[in-house]
């Protein structure tokens, strides 16, 4: 029986798309037909034609086959249309591209659509909407599910036919998007084989396969997003899941989506949603599909569906980040608890107080005031926090609950209280010195210098507290505070680490943590290296260039006797070949610059340097491609992170740390299994990038998991004779959410797996793990900065060489502020200044001037360039859609730029920072008089 499943993007029912438009299709019914498809492919074997189409044999983890060259005059809404059968279950791909010309054959890792296969060996038909923006399409390849280990060579595939299909949208009505489905499916149909029925006064939408999510499409609308706004407001309910999805075809960008989080208790809840942020929620919107859960065979209902211009529905409360501030709290002492409540309805929340808490036993309110049960009036979508002290007679770790009462309405919550002993050590004038533990093993890890000013952490705090180090947020430009790291990684067992570092064209970045270290007094206790982070903008790499990073290399960091080396050897590990590769193009590529580097190393007496290679894509283990990797020069491979689920999560940018923990040992298995270079034996430490990009979240990670991975890693050591190389991922890397440094989350547990599964234990015991606060130290925060203005002005004169709030926040240099005028160098084509506001609200300001002066660099033209002007807001992050520009003349004179706000359709909300790009130009000196909003 053939079967219809909708992926992301439905195209509505039957009968409209009996209209649509076939543009070109291959039916395999020839063995030129599968010929055409069988030219280039990958990981896929027995390719042959068969009664019922092209069939073919898949053998590891990354099996395609690609199209014969056509053309096609792309739109963003054509959809291509697959039947086809497999008994191979998961996620695979559609990659499509305008050009021969690339390192993939023509291809770019971004510019694809997913599909998820349905593993059953019955006939489907897989409609996706790729959302190509591309003026012409002239390829496009299949890319089917990852096999793994036993199924190599056992599963297989039959495509019956493949078509790309143009749907008439721009002659659908317009639509009003409000939707009731209290009465009926309102015209929204079943998606992804979900079944519909009514439930009570909802639409009940469940599953018929255990391998789909509940999803609705609403077919053929023709909504204006400029007319009808950016609120997505919907009331659901659902079984099981952590998120759900909105995906929509626009007439300019295609298929787009953005995830929320959802409440799966299977009550209903109502749920409002900033689209303004969104790339692609623009101009005409041709279709709407909404899956409900992310969790495979999940049920759920809907009631209502809208897009407003505003926030809908009454106050609602969530109470999120609440817990204790610090990451080690002592019995005896006022500890801080801090909670944050944010309204997601439409309405203000009026007279709201804490109505309950219960506390475990021995824990008390150590400190209150008058006002500490109250909140303030909170309007929708302003989060507000409050805090107050709490404090334990004795060791305890209990759970507390609180609620607080609205209106007549209640939201509680509950979490885990610890409290440890006072270890009454006696005061420290200095970081105590480290007691290493001894080895078998030789394990390091990955550190990312990335926190050298405060307003890198406020990103943190803001959105994910729990992830405070137990050295506060800490200033890792400070020696002292490197000695604390220091001691922590020798006394649990990690004895080097790789750091990454950047250069470009002679500019160094992030250099702070690596001067700290070379003052460290503890220095001596560990080795490091260098990860050179060489992902610069194209033509970044040449030969002269190399010669002089590798003379400071040599002059500033081989000759430290901390250095690390592989077989007498300084190790430089390399994040992109390819950009050396594509900038040494025609000039000998990437070898010709790693012999420049050892030419260099020879002359200054080393052996040579070791070269370790980032491996893309992380999972590659093709003989050919590790042994052209050797042949250019590279003496190991290792990967940044492991963040992979093994094919089994269903929903891949959403899933548990437990997937993680169970495959991790099987890119080592083979990467052993092929040989040809050494390896790093990476170990995970998670991935969670809300506070970044939020873009995938492995929840679910634990001290317990992680030391699985641990005990993974000493067998295979063991197993492999490889004990030295083994390497933690990321120790630091708080934005994208692979850390296992001292924290609040986890406390010292994280560092305790990789003791315990790795080092001695001393006959005496392991070296207490304690904070700096244990032997009086610290704190090591970053002041906040004293020249920040208020956050509420709204014009900016810089008098008395004040910033007022103004920071420079990427490409800048010799940033100053003389005359009462803000003074700068563009660093590179993409400057950029930024502030931090306090909930500037737009409907006060149609308009911004900038009083600016640009001065080309010496010999450069005088041209026209222009200003843009960035915002977020209390729901949505800076992109380019909260975006709006400018044109001024370059010609080192001032310039009254005016930025017309109130003509743009997403000036609304509150703002709650400004980032301005003065120019798209280098080697320019800037100067900013003014900027004021009106």
């Amino acid at each position: 029986m053939l079967k219809r499943l909708m992926l992301c993007l439905a195209i509505g029912s039957s009968a409209l798309m009996a209209a649509d438009k076939c543009l070109i299709e291959w039916t395999f019914k020839t063995a030129d037909d599968v010929a055409a498809w069988a030219a280039k492919t990958s990981h896929v074997s027995d390719v042959t034609l068969c009664e019922e189409g092209i069939r073919g044999v898949l053998n590891d983890w990354d099996p395609w086959i690609t199209s014969p060259t056509f053309h096609i005059k792309a739109k963003p809404w054509q959809y291509v249309e697959i039947i086809a059968k497999t008994d191979a279950n998961g996620s695979g791909n559609i990659f499509f591209t305008d050009t021969h010309t690339s390192p993939y054959d023509g291809f770019w890792p971004r510019l694809n659509v997913g599909v998820r296969f349905t593993g059953d060996n019955q006939w489907h038909t897989y409609t996706v909407t790729p959302g190509w923006t591309l003026k012409n399409i002239i390829k496009i390849r299949l890319d089917f599910p990852a096999v793994y280990e036993a199924d190599k060579g056992k599963k297989s595939f039959v495509v019956k036919s493949i078509r790309i299909m143009e749907p008439d949208y721009e002659s659908t009505p317009p639509t009003t998007p409000r939707w009731s489905f209290r009465n009926g499916s309102a015209g929204w149909h079943a998606a992804d084989t979900s079944v519909l029925s009514s439930k009570g006064d909802a639409l009940r939408v469940s599953c018929s396969s255990p391998d789909s999510r509940p999803a609705i499409s609403s077919g053929p609308v023709n909504i204006d997003s400029f007319e009808h706004g950016t609120w997505l407001n919907l009331t659901m309910a659902a079984s099981a899941g952590r998120e759900a999805e909105l995906s929509w075809i626009s007439s300019v960008m295609g298929r787009k989506s953005c995830s929320f989080p959802i409440t799966a208790d299977d009550q209903f809840h109502m749920y409002n949603v900033d689209l303004s942020g969104k790339p692609g929620w623009m101009d005409r919107i041709y279709d709407i599909t909404l899956t409900l859960s992310d969790v495979p065979g999940a049920s759920a209902a809907i009631r209502e569906l809208s897009v407003a211009p505003d926030p809908q529905g009454p106050a609602q409360l969530v109470i999120n980040n609440a817990g204790l501030v610090d990451a080690l709290n002592r019995t005896n002492k006022a500890c801080e608890f801090s909670y944050t409540v944010v309204n997601t309805g439409g309405a203000n929340a009026e007279r709201a107080t804490i109505s309950r808490l219960i506390l475990p036993d021995g824990v008390t309110v150590a400190e209150k005031d008058s006002n500490w049960l109250f909140l303030p009036t909170m309007n929708p979508f302003e989060p507000v926090t409050h805090s107050f002290h709490l404090q334990a007679a004795k060791p305890v770790s209990g759970q507390y609950e609180m609620e607080i009462a609205f209106a007549d309405r209640r939201v509680s919550h509950s979490g885990t209280l610890v409290f440890t002993p006072n270890l009454n050590l006696p005061k420290a004038d200095y970081v105590p010195e480290p007691k290493p533990v001894e080895s078998d093993y030789e394990v390091g890890a990955l550190y990312f210098p990335g926190w050298e000013r405060y307003e890198k952490w406020e990103k943190i705090w803001r959105v994910d507290p729990i992830r405070k180090p137990v050295l506060g947020w800490y200033d890792e430009s400070n020696p002292e505070v490197v000695d604390w790291q220091i001691k922590w990684l020798v006394e649990n067992g990690i004895q080097y680490l790789l750091v990454d570092w950047y250069w470009h064209h002679g500019r160094i970045s992030l250099e702070h943590w690596v001067q700290a270290f070379q003052k460290a007094r503890y220095k001596s206790y560990m080795k490091w290296a260098m990860m050179w982070a060489n992902h610069n903008p194209k033509g970044s790499h040449s030969r002269e260039d190399q010669i002089k990073v590798t003379r400071y290399w040599i002059e500033n960091y081989f000759n430290t006797p901390e250095y690390y080396c592989i077989d007498g050897m300084p190790v430089v590990m390399i994040w992109s070949w390819s950009r050396m590769e594509e900038d040494m193009k025609g000039q000998g590529g990437v070898k010709a610059l790693l012999e420049v580097s050892q030419e260099v190393a020879r002359a200054a007496g080393y052996k040579g340097i070791h070269f370790s290679v980032m491996k893309w894509p992380e999972a590659e283990v093709d003989p050919a491609n590790i042994q052209w990797l050797k042949d250019q020069g590279m003496h190991s491979t290792s990967i940044y992170h492991y963040m992979h689920h093994g094919g089994r999560a269903g929903n891949p940018r959403n899933f548990s740390f437990e997937h993680v923990a169970a495959t991790n040992k099987d890119l080592w298995e083979k990467w052993y299994d092929v040989g040809i270079l050494p390896f790093f034996t990476n170990i995970s430490t998670g991935w969670d990038d809300r506070p970044w990009n939020n873009r995938t979240i492995i929840y679910g990670r634990t001290p317990e998991l992680f030391k699985q991975i641990c005990e993974d890693a000493k067998a295979f050591a063991d197993r492999t004779g490889l004990k030295k190389r083994i390497l933690l991922s990321p120790l630091n890397e708080w934005g994208e959410g692979s850390y296992i440094e001292p924290n609040r989350e986890f406390g010292f547990a994280m560092y305790e797996a990789v003791r315990d599964t790795f080092a001695k234990k001393p006959r005496r015991g392991w070296p207490k793990n304690y904070g700096p606060a244990d032997v009086g130290l610290g704190p090591y925060d970053y002041p906040k900065p004293t020249d920040t203005g208020d956050g509420k002005r709204s014009s900016w004169d810089f008098a008395n060489n004040s910033s007022q709030g103004w920071r420079a926040f990427m490409g800048i240099s010799d940033w100053k502020v003389e005359n009462d005028q803000l003074v700068f160098t563009t660093a590179n084509h993409d400057p950029a200044i930024n502030i931090n506001l306090n909930r500037l609200d737009t409907r006060q300001f149609k308009r911004m001037t900038i009083r600016i002066k640009a001065t080309p660099a010496e010999g450069a033209d005088v041209s026209t360039d222009s200003v843009q002007l960035f915002w977020s807001t209390t729901t949505a992050p800076v992109t380019e859609p909260l975006s709006t520009k400018a044109a001024y003349k370059a010609d080192n004179q001032f310039h009254d730029v005016v930025l017309n706000l109130g003509e743009h359709r997403l000036w609304r909300g509150k703002v709650t920072s400004f980032r301005i790009d003065p120019m798209s130009r280098k080697d320019a000196t800037v100067t900013i008089d003014s900027i004021k909003l009106e």
